[in-house]
């Protein structure tokens, strides 16, 4: 298939909804092998794993891909099993908000007011405030002013 065959493609899914609009469940190793924290925060999943024995005090926010449109797989849930396995960080995963209902807006807000990791409660159970976490607004401004 061709870049724009792929595109027509694309559309004709935004269109016609059939991208699935509930992220995948995480696979039952992944619950089993980590500790399991589920919030819902604006009716849309966070999940945060953590390793069952000690952990590194470094927590990665994992954000999916699927530009948009598409939402968490079973290969998303694979690879954060393995990015657990090998880094022994907490990892913080949430579910945001979609095309055609959201945009890259809505998707920013939903990280700047209601994810924001270093408002986590599991990253404030492991940082105090002297520690030297990143401003994670702060990133996202940058990173929306610079594309």
């Amino acid at each position: 298939m061709t870049v724009v065959g792929k595109k027509k493609d694309i559309e004709k899914r935004i269109k016609s909804n059939r991208y699935p609009s509930e992220p995948t469940e995480p696979t039952s190793d992944l619950i089993s092998d980590f500790n399991t924290e589920i919030r819902n925060i604006n009716k849309r999943k966070v999940w945060t794993f953590t390793p069952k024995q000690s952990s590194s005090s470094k927590v990665i926010l994992y954000i999916h891909g699927g530009g948009y449109i598409s939402n968490l797989t079973k290969y998303d849930w694979d690879l954060v099993h393995e990015l657990l396995e090998k880094t022994n960080c907490s990892i913080i995963v949430p579910d945001y908000p979609l095309a055609p209902f959201s945009n890259y807006k809505d998707v920013y807000a939903y990280f700047k007011v209601r994810c924001n990791p270093v408002e986590h409660p599991y990253i404030n159970r492991q940082h105090s405030k002297k520690s030297n976490s990143f401003n994670f607004y702060s990133q996202l401004k940058f990173i929306s002013k610079n594309n």
